[in-house]
């Protein structure tokens, strides 16, 4: 079962939820709008005060934390946060402890994109990929907030996924991205993806 799905199931034993349940791929996505109001300093939920510049995209470059390989190359990474500069997004580094190193590979290639690995809680993190224009990540834990929280989200899944649709996250704006090889994935790949879900990624900045 996707993990929505798991979760629905058992609440719906401890008797919270309709008494049939859903069916496979209609448990209703996580309601998030709770978060902001129990952030004491509302000013931790604003890009701005991050050093975020508008527009901005997350990017998560950390696997599912039981297995690291099912993650797109680092240096992909790098070259994406360079194209989403050359469009005029701020590329914004997000994830837990074990993407530390992951950030310092992808600066060496995009010096410019702002590092905040380990560093935003979970409250912050689900406020501001309200705030985001994408957020692109593996099928981890991430990309699966930043969906329920409703960013326009881009997962590039795992090509020996058994079920794509279980692993993909879920939300309003979701597209998955499947290859029999992470690395022939392009970045001109995730950008025309991602505009199933933000339009304008294509569009070059102009100056």
């Amino acid at each position: 079962l996707h993990r929505l799905d798991r979760h629905a199931e058992q609440l719906m034993t401890c008797g919270v939820g309709p008494k049939e349940g859903f069916a496979p791929g209609l448990s209703p996505v996580p309601d998030l709008d709770w978060v902001e109001s129990v952030v004491k300093d509302q000013t931790k939920l604003t890009p701005r005060h991050h050093g975020i510049g508008e527009p901005f995209a997350f990017l998560a470059p950390e696997g599912p934390a039981a297995e690291p390989s099912k993650r797109w190359p680092t240096a992909r990474y790098g070259e994406l946060a360079l194209a989403l500069e050359a469009r005029g997004i701020q590329p914004v580094l997000v994830g837990g402890p074990a993407a530390v190193e992951l950030a310092v590979e992808i600066r060496a290639i995009a010096p410019k994109a702002l590092d905040l690995v380990a560093r935003l809680d979970v409250f912050q993190y689900i406020g501001l990929a309200r705030k985001s224009i994408l957020a692109v990540g593996a099928e981890g834990d991430m990309a699966i907030i930043a969906a329920a929280a409703g960013a326009p989200t881009l997962a590039i899944i795992n090509p020996n996924e058994p079920s794509v649709r279980k692993a993909a996250p879920r939300g309003s704006a979701t597209v998955g991205l499947v290859a029999r090889n992470f690395d022939t994935i392009r970045v001109q790949d995730v950008l025309a993806a991602a505009r199933a879900v933000t339009p304008t990624i294509l569009e070059a900045q102009t100056s």
